[in-house]
């Protein structure tokens, strides 16, 4: 059985639409939306898209208290923003729902992940984390807690969710402009499917283990905990349907997931009906570098599953672009924010620490003078995809011939074979944050 996961609704936080310093002087600029929770079910027998099941979900998050012990908004002598003193990704576990420790380490080691891949700068982006008991059919909910848009420091008029608006801005706006201490991402987790709860439930779903072998009847809270950060991070599109009517995307100022989306190769903005391509099952999505994957987009609306995940079909498990699919079979591990994952984050805007993954398995043969080189690029793995590969020949340790090619090339000829000489071959991969970890053959 795959498990379900995710229906979106917009959360409870309305936000104003100017920002007020403690001087009194406005700031026009500074426009908020409310944020979104993706909703997650490990029955699938539970209509999570019901008007009754979210009306209940949305009251749920309304009644969750945010901690008093946060920083408060900080402003200069001028009434400006200050920048925060804390910087990176960082969990704050909710003093009312407090998670155990065994959680705390699988959480703490999910988003230090992220914080290995995404480089955040003096703008923070805080975690809340509430361990509460849910219905037992239920995962939990995560998402951000808000967007933001048209601040001077945001490069485009798209709405940017609260972490990544904090990054690219150096601030925290999520705070300063609502005047209390807010998280960025809210996440959720269901106390009642861990063994031992005081939920009164029998509990043994959650694999709380670090060494990533969950049994065949449970699901792996690491894999749940990095893919729901991830959403509250960004991935996730904007199109919605309300009310049983036809989704659509916010407009006329998208989210940056959405602007990555390509229909026939083309954005999907420049369709001359978007809205009607949502449910095509023919999107894919930018990743960078001339790399693009298929998104989940079934003829079918799913609230919370289409638009917001890469397809099942193409990106099943343990392949590319499994971590951020809509479903995780149980006893499946996903644990690696692959090339594809990372790629979308830095498309949308996040600065990475990450460089362009190294090739794999190269393999070359020789006719005559000219060299043929092979090797896999392993998308899998933990990084960007490559926007080029420059192969270059050395003969004694002399350079003898040098070619670049595509990303996605994983071939190349070159010329320069000498017999009876040491040779050596180096296919070095390049990509945003510049060159990564190159791969050597010699002979």
């Amino acid at each position: 059985m795959r498990i379900p996961v995710s229906v979106a609704l917009a959360a409870s936080f309305c936000l104003p639409l100017a920002l007020v310093s403690p001087s009194g002087a406005q700031e026009p600029v500074l426009e908020s939306a409310p944020g979104i929770l993706i909703v997650e079910s490990i029955d699938d027998s539970i209509d999570t898209t019901s008007p009754e099941a979210i009306n209940r979900f949305a009251e749920l998050q309304a009644s969750l208290p945010i901690d008093p012990e946060r920083v408060e908004p900080s402003f200069g002598p001028d009434g400006t923003l200050m920048a925060s003193a804390v910087s990176g990704l960082s969990v704050d576990y909710n003093s009312s729902y407090p998670a155990p420790t065994a959680v705390r380490t699988i959480v703490n080691s999910a988003v230090s992940n992220w914080n290995s891949v995404l480089a955040t700068g003096t703008g923070p982006v805080e975690i809340e984390v509430y361990w509460q008991c849910l219905s037992p059919g239920l995962l939990g909910m995560a998402g951000p807690v808000g967007f933001f848009r048209n601040d001077p420091g945001l490069p485009t008029g798209d709405w940017y969710p609260a972490g990544l608006a904090n990054t690219l801005t150096g601030l925290d706006v999520n705070d300063n402009f609502n005047g209390e201490a807010l998280p960025e991402v809210q996440v959720i987790l269901n106390a009642a499917l861990l063994s031992g709860n005081s939920c009164g439930t029998e509990g043994g779903v959650w694999y709380v283990g670090t060494n990533g072998n969950p049994s065949s009847s449970q699901v792996d809270l690491y894999s749940v905990v990095l893919h729901e950060v991830g959403h509250g991070l960004g991935f996730l599109g904007s199109g919605t349907a309300t009310n049983g009517g036809s989704p659509a995307l916010e407009s006329p100022n998208p989210y940056g997931f959405d602007r990555q989306v390509l229909y026939n190769g083309t954005s999907l903005l420049n369709a001359s009906n978007p809205n009607s391509l949502l449910t095509s099952n023919a999107l894919s999505i930018n990743v960078g570098s001339g790399w693009a994957y298929k998104i989940y987009a079934p003829s079918t609306w799913e609230q919370g599953s289409s638009f917001s995940h890469f397809d099942e079909s193409s990106s099943g498990p343990g392949t590319a672009g499994a971590i951020m699919t809509p479903a995780l079979g149980p006893g499946e591990t996903e644990r690696t924010i692959d090339a594809p994952t990372a790629g979308v984050m830095s498309q949308i805007g996040w600065p990475v620490k990450v460089k362009a993954v190294p090739p794999a398995n190269l393999t070359t043969s020789v006719s005559g003078s000219t060299v043929s080189a092979s090797w896999d690029i392993d998308m899998t793995s933990k990084g960007l995809p490559p926007s080029s590969h420059v192969v270059k020949l050395y003969a004694d340790g002399v350079l003898k011939s040098s070619i670049t090619v595509a990303g996605t090339a994983k071939s190349a000829s070159l010329s320069g074979f000498v017999s009876g000489k040491n040779h050596k071959l180096v296919v070095t991969p390049f990509g945003p944050g510049g060159a990564g970890t190159s791969a050597e053959l010699s002979s």
